[in-house]
């Protein structure tokens, strides 16, 4: 017999992973933020004693869903980018100075203005 590469075992347990999600009805989701908001969720955390981010966003939002209809209005942050950001965006720097810094050089974004 054969032994298994983790390979083949890491496929096999994510397959079961994956079927047992599926019977419970689960979806797996990843919530990327940024490390501002993943103090906050920290700190929301400890001030109301959940050991889990995922089970106070998991309330919050069923007391939203199920709650008054004033918390449904919550506007949205409202910012909206300006031209300018959008077209750096979608631009990759083109000189060294700009590969290095990641970002737009002073000479470079003159064209911008």
């Amino acid at each position: 017999m054969a032994k298994k590469t983790n390979a083949d075992y890491k496929r096999e347990q994510y397959a079961r992973k994956k079927e047992a999600a599926e019977k419970l009805g689960i979806v797996d989701r990843v919530l990327p933020v940024p490390a501002s908001i993943n103090t906050m969720l920290n700190e929301l955390c400890e001030r109301h004693a959940y050991t889990d981010w995922r089970e106070l966003v998991f309330t919050m939002i069923r007391v939203c869903h199920a709650g008054a209809d004033a918390l449904a209005v919550i506007p949205p942050s409202g910012f909206v980018p300006s031209e300018k950001q959008l077209r750096k965006v979608g631009t990759k720097p083109t000189c060294a100075i700009c590969r290095d810094l990641g970002e737009l050089c002073a000479e470079c974004e003159e064209g911008y203005d």
